[in-house]
């Protein structure tokens, strides 16, 4: 299985590390985190080619703002085409970075499973019934 790459946006670093030691043994993903708007914008242009997914906390720098969304909205104007996975404490704030582009959203705790699901599981074809 080839090792995905992530992109984990929040303003708690520890948040990677919990993630990596969830996953890691289960299925092979690398965890790149920006604890600042700056830095997210940084490594998204650096390892935009290679990420498979994208892991976005509504407040990063602003508490009690949901600052990522011109982030969120440049996710989706750029060449990358993998999910950007809405993940704040905050169920006001993952909807909102739902309705301005994000594709995904859940709770923290959900991760390791959604992950899973959006990296790992095959998703069966949908046919076409032609008449």
């Amino acid at each position: 299985m080839k090792e995905k790459l992530v992109l984990v946006i929040d303003d708690h670093p520890a948040l990677g590390r919990s993630l990596a030691l969830m996953t890691g043994h289960r299925f092979p993903i690398r965890f790149l985190v920006a604890t600042t708007l700056q830095e997210a914008h940084r490594m998204f242009h650096e390892y935009k080619h290679e990420l498979s997914a994208i892991l976005v906390d509504g407040s990063v720098e602003t508490r009690g703002t949901c600052d990522t969304l011109p982030l969120i909205k440049a996710f989706g104007d750029s060449c990358f085409r993998g999910p950007v996975i809405a993940i704040s404490s905050d169920r006001c704030n993952r909807k909102l970075m739902h309705t301005h582009g994000a594709t995904d959203l859940c709770e923290k705790h959900e991760i390791r499973n959604k992950l899973e699901e959006l990296l790992f599981t095959s998703k069966p074809k949908k046919r076409i019934h032609r008449r």
